[in-house]
């Protein structure tokens, strides 16, 4: 199946290499999109064909309008990259639309348990031959790859596992993805519980606050369920909530402990009241201190897309590592790079296009996109919009299901 075969290739994200030199940092998405091209593009509208376009001029005019011009080439790499990337991402909408919401279920909801499985068999030492392996082959030389497994140990009792990807967080961001866009696609009551369990499960196996933001997007999902009444989606919240927590009582002491410590993390400085190289900064505050730095100096067009050299100029880091000041969190990256306007009018073009696509809830849409992004950086990478891709196509598959049922039975109403 093709939807599985681009799920797989954001989540893996095998580069290209030649001569030690990173051409292509997704070659295996890459390598689909003229397989997705050709299934879908007789789905896609005259909408999907200008949405591009549009955003390319928001993005351009931000890199006109831009300090750094020295930095122009870099910029103009990173508005192509996600060319492609935005792309591959309409085109794997457009493939989650054509498929009957059923097989589109059960897809998700296979991908989803076989990483937790997967995760399961890594800890008992079944497949971390087999994985560390793979990660070795893919990504050394080109990739920094994860050598914490004393640090693992120390936190939840054993090596977190990496499920043939670099890092255990690829596993977590692709879970709480595939988890949720299982739960978008039809919202009940047992599938919000079945969520909360799963969540738990994998929250006890990865310590990782990641799974605490995953549960904030379950009860958003929840919640604005348009076709639930107020009475059931307050009985299904609490019964999410309540099954968290039930699963956590039991089973995740250790989890709980671990969740308390890498919260105190936050905010943490060095002796030299820097803050701390750690990921919980690098997501939770570094990011949102550039933001502020940046708008205080180019508030309506940031620094400009790709711009991440220029960031560093107004950087309270004294290294001037762009890698350190931008951290890991897109929803910041979005207005360091495009400002005040800029981000605005970008914003505005995704959603007003998603509603396009079949999307009902763009509060919905717009909430779970920021939560999301709260995990992860690189708003010009293939693997972050091939996350989004799979919010998005949930939500389209079930706004179109929803706009069928209506219609039918609007037939047979007026047939009577």
């Amino acid at each position: 199946m093709l939807l599985v075969a681009a799920v797989i290739s954001t989540y893996l994200a095998i580069p290209l290499v030649s001569g030690g030199r990173l051409l292509l940092p997704s070659a295996s998405t890459f390598a689909l999109m003229p397989l997705l091209f050709l299934v879908v593009y007789r789905d896609l509208t005259p909408a999907d064909k200008t949405f591009l376009p549009k955003i390319v001029f928001v993005l351009l005019l931000s890199l006109l309008l831009s300090p750094g011009h020295e930095y122009v080439t870099e910029k103009f790499l990173s508005v192509v990259q996600f060319c492609l990337a935005l792309a591959v991402t309409i085109m794997t909408v457009r493939l989650m639309l054509q498929m009957r919401l059923e097989v589109l279920e059960r897809a998700l909801l296979s991908l989803w348990c076989l990483l937790l499985a997967g995760s399961v068999l890594e800890i008992t030492g079944l497949t971390r031959e087999l994985s560390d392996a793979f990660r070795i082959w893919a990504y050394e030389g080109t990739y920094t790859l994860y050598d914490g497994d004393v640090r693992d140990i120390n936190m939840v009792g054993w090596v977190r596992p990496k499920v043939f990807s670099v890092e255990p967080s690829v596993v977590t961001k692709m879970f709480v993805v595939l988890i949720n866009a299982w739960l978008l696609v039809r919202v009940t009551g047992m599938k919000g519980a079945i969520v909360a369990v799963a969540t738990g499960a994998m929250f006890v196996i990865m310590g990782s606050p990641m799974l605490v933001v995953s549960i904030a997007i379950t009860l958003t999902i929840l919640v604005w369920n348009r076709q639930a009444s107020v009475r059931s989606r307050v009985a299904t919240v609490l019964a999410t909530l309540a099954a968290s927590v039930l699963f956590l009582v039991f089973f995740g002491e250790t989890a709980i402990s671990t969740l308390d410590d890498r919260i105190e993390r936050i905010g943490s400085v060095q002796a030299d009241g820097q803050l701390e190289r750690r990921s919980e900064n690098l997501r939770a505050v570094v990011p949102w201190v550039t933001l502020v730095n940046t708008w205080s100096r180019w508030p309506i067009f940031g620094v400009g897309f790709g711009g991440k050299e220029v960031v560093v100029e107004k950087s309270q880091f004294s290294n001037t590592n762009y890698r350190v000041a931008m951290g890991a969190n897109a929803a910041a990256e979005t207005g360091t790079y495009l400002g005040l306007l800029g981000g605005a009018w970008f914003i505005w073009l995704l959603l007003r296009h998603t509603s396009h696509t079949g999307v009902r809830s763009l509060v919905v849409m717009l909430a779970v996109m920021f939560l999301f992004s709260m995990l992860m950086g690189g708003l010009d990478s293939f693997r972050y919009w091939g996350h989004i891709a799979l919010f998005w196509g949930a939500l389209a598959a079930a706004g179109s299901n929803d706009r069928g049922v209506a219609n039918f039975a609007q037939s047979e109403t007026s047939r009577e």
